[in-house]
Formats: C-alpha cells, structure tokens, sequence
C-alpha cells in the first residue's frame, strides 16, 4: 500500500496529475472475506493520510518519528530512490496526492462500482479489493501495485489474470508485484509456454499450411497445472517428446521457394567461409564428390543455424531445438565440428576458397500453395548415405565398413548414413548441399518449369542442409511433456522416413 501511494507522488510530480492510478488486491473469491480485507485496508489507508495531514509539513527528521510516515519513506527508499526526486520533494507532496485515494471492494454483492468515466477530469485514484470478478475481464485503468494471493492451475485463468501485469508509458518503473514463489514459478512456465505456442504459429505464416495440415501443442511440464479446464479439453492428450539428437542424422528435403530466403541462407554459408578463412582454416578435397573442413569450432555452426530458415515440413529439423540440444549438450564430443560441401552432377559452379564444388541436381516437386520446394530423390531426400563417411580418414572408413559385415554377417548390404555415426567415434557433421533444381515430375504444372527458370536465369543456388550425430556418452533423452490438439496427435501417430532404413 505504501509503494502505491508514493508512487502517486511521483507521477504527479511528473505531471501526469490527471490520469487514472489504481491498486489491485485479490487474495480470495469469498465475498465475506474480500468485505474484511477492505476494512483492514481502509482503516490503514485512512490512519496514512492522517498522519500525512498532520505530520507530512514537519522537517524530515521529525516527520519520520511517526510510524506512518515512516512507513512511506521505507517504500521509498527501497524501491523508488532512483525514481528522479529525493525524500524531502516526496514529503511536500504527500498530502495532496494521497488525499483523494479511496477503497473499493468489487464483487457481486457490491453496492459501489468502479467508475473511471466519473473521474475522468481529476482520475480516479483508488484500491480496489475483489476476486472474481477482477479476474474475469474488468480492466483496471492506470494499475500500478499488484497484491496477489489468489492462484489458479489452469493457463487460460492465469493468463487472464495477467493482464494485470501490465506496463504503461511514464511509470512502467513504479509498477509493483507482490505474490508468492509458486505463483512467479506458474506465471513463469506459461509466459515460456505461451512464447513458444506463439512461435510455432509464427513459422507457419508464410509455409503454405493450414490449421489442417499441422498440430499444435501446448508445453505443460509442470503437473500441477492445466491448460484449461478438463471438461474443455475435448480431443486433447498429453504426450511426452523425445529432445535428443545422439546417433541421429536428420537433413532437409524441402526448401523455400522463396527467393529471398535462399538468398539469407546462401549469406549464412558465405558468412561460414569468410569465418573459416580468417581463423586460417583451409579446406579438403580428398576427391570430386566433396569439400570439407575438420575441426570446425562448435560456435560457428551455431551462428550458421541461427542464421537460416528451414521450412517446417522438415520434420526433424526444428533449428530452435538442435541449437537448444547443441548448446546444451554437456559432453565434450559436440565442441569440433566437420563442415561438408556435397559435389553433384550440375554444371554451375560454388567456389569454396580455392576449391570448387559442382551443384547436386535434384528433381523436385511444388508443395502447400508452391511456397515449398521438395526433393524428389529417392526417398525424398537431399542427401545419400555415403555422405556420412565425410571427414572420416579411409582407415576409420574401413573400419566402418568392417564393423558393417560382420554386424550384417557378410551380407551385401548398403550401409545407412546413420551406421557411419552410430558405430566409431567422431566429429559431428553438417552437410551442406549447394542445389540446382533438375527434372520435374511430368504431371507437375507449368508453375514448376517457372521456378525452375527463375533460379537459373539469376544463378541462385538453392541451399539444404543435413546434421550427423554420433553417438553420445553424456546424452541423457530430455522429455518435455506437451497437451497436443488432434492434428498433432495424428501426425506423430505416422512413421516419418528414417534417413537410418533408406536401403
């Protein structure tokens, strides 16, 4: 109550005299306990102005002997000092700002309402005591100091009441919020969760999706709490996700069609070899089919990742979450990358350095409203197993191969991309595939023969990735349990292609 009524003096001496200011204290639904909690408050309020009437004109000194007003000043001081005026400008000023401060209780039973539009030339200064219904839509104008004891377990009720949290142009910095650990633990977790609800959507912008071609799901790791009432669930379940990528290789078979985003990603390679060169490193080229560079420091595959744009029909490749697992993974095995540039059949050309690369050519095929760009290889995808043996020497090659016959009892097996990280010990590796769109399929509309025009005419190669694990001594599966619609469910219910079968 202190910090609120001082923080009035400060926004009159701001010169905002004329606007609304209110107080919010909810700490039960029960009218009959709201109604005590108002005669506590109002009795305090009005012993404050009192001595503030009476003592607030004394010098500093003498003025702090009463309890009242020494109330005040230790609001002040410990939240307000650096608000631009000292105790002494504060202390002339009290009487008239907290003078017009009122109590109200707002309830069912109530018989007074909170009535701005009856303040609207001096504003209505006022604490206002309630449950329900503040927390059900009404809108306290000019809030400031939050009192909070009431909670819900549901994310919709919390959110609501959030609202209350409010910053305002010209004291965002007197706004004060007092509730309890738990509570700051739940608003926390649904700020986290509703940020990350909010991104998944994002990214569906400009996809070409529709509500029916994707699931959402809501983060709810925390037991004690809801997403929303269980009677309006309907269709929802709970489901736990893996967040692990140890022994996995996972690429990107779609791409944007969109020019500009080609562009930002092709920057991001270019951007990954001007940062190589400068640190002196210089690339391999064992053969015709690749480039690579060894020992590529961790941090410049991040900056790469967070640089680029990935369409959400790749699956596995959710950027957030592999810079997420990167960053966090606590082992040494992620520090050192290997950074590979894929050769293919094309005729134009990707200078890496002093060596050049010629593109891969992939038929392709239009996807969601010709916003996307998919592969039409074998088995959809932009890479092939042998590439997983970029960055290996022949000896750990051999061995490899080695390891593969005798797993498959000498069985003339093509060994999986996935074999080449998940039997030796090695770098991780991200394989980056320089594109030139070849053959579409012949049922394909004259809008794909376009596109296909387009990126030769202005020599933009497309640009694709893929990422290969090893195996990883210190990764423990993170499960983050999510309360996912139907969509969702029905989509993790299918088996997506794994890059670990394709033979």
């Amino acid at each position: 109550m202190c910090t609120f009524l001082v923080a009035n003096v400060i926004r009159d001496l701001r010169g905002d005299n004329k606007a609304h200011r209110s107080m919010l204290i909810n700490v039960s639904r029960f009218t009959n306990i709201q109604e005590q909690v108002n005669i506590l408050v109002n009795s305090y309020l009005k012993d404050v102005q009192s001595a503030v009437k009476v003592f607030g004109g004394l010098e500093k000194d003498k003025a702090l002997k009463n309890e009242y007003i020494y109330d005040l000043y230790n609001a002040y001081n410990s939240y307000y000092k650096e608000c631009g005026f000292d105790w002494e400008n504060i202390q002339c000023n009290l009487h008239k700002s907290i003078a017009p401060v009122t109590t109200v209780v707002v309830n069912q039973r109530s018989n007074k309402s909170l009535d701005y539009e009856e303040y609207e030339t001096t504003g209505l200064r006022v604490i206002a005591i309630g449950g329900l219904s503040l927390s059900r839509g009404l809108t306290l104008e000019g809030l400031m100091v939050s009192y909070l004891y009431r909670n819900s377990k549901m994310y919709d009720t919390l959110m609501q009441m959030g609202r209350w949290f409010g910053y305002r142009k010209n004291y965002e910095d007197l706004c004060k919020i007092w509730m309890t650990e738990e509570s700051i633990t739940w608003y926390e977790h649904i700020s986290e969760a509703t940020d990350e609800l909010r991104n998944e959507i994002k990214k569906y912008e400009n996809s070409g999706y529709t509500p029916k071609d994707f699931g959402l799901r809501v983060r709810s790791d925390i037991n004690t709490l809801l997403v929303t009432a269980r009677n309006k669930m309907r269709t929802a379940s709970f489901q736990e996700i893996s967040v692990s990528l140890s022994g996995e290789v996972i690429e990107t078979p779609s791409i944007y069609e969109d020019k500009s985003k080609n562009i930002n990603n092709k920057a991001a390679v270019d951007n990954l070899l001007i940062s190589l060169k400068n640190i002196d490193k210089k690339p391999i080229k064992p053969g015709k089919s690749y480039v690579y560079y060894k020992n590529v420091d961790k941090k410049y595959i991040l900056e790469l990742l967070n640089n680029i744009e990935i369409p959400l029909a790749n699956t596995f490749f959710d950027v957030n979450s592999i810079v997420e697992f990167i960053d966090g993974y606590k082992g040494k095995e992620l520090e050192k990358w290997d950074v590979g540039f894929v050769s293919g059949k094309s005729e134009r050309k990707y200078n890496i350095e002093d060596e050049e690369i010629h593109l891969i050519e992939r038929a392709f095929s239009l996807e969601n409203g010709n916003k996307i760009i998919r592969m039409n290889g074998k088995h959809n995808r932009i890479g092939s197993a042998g590439e997983g043996k970029i960055g290996l020497s022949k000896e750990e090659v051999n061995r490899v191969h080695d390891m593969h016959e005798k797993e498959y009892n000498g069985e003339k097996k093509s060994i999986s991309q996935k074999f080449y990280f998940n039997s030796i010990s090695r770098n991780p590796l991200l394989l980056i595939y320089m594109v030139d769109l070849g053959n579409c399929k012949p049922s394909e509309t004259e809008q794909s023969k376009k596109v296909k025009e387009k990126y030769e005419r202005e020599d933009i190669p497309l640009v694709g990735f893929g990422i290969g694990i090893p195996s990883l001594q210190h990764a423990e599966s993170k499960y983050i349990r999510y309360t996912t619609n139907k969509i969702d469910q029905m989509l993790r219910s299918e088996r997506f292609y794994d890059i670990g079968d394709e033979e």
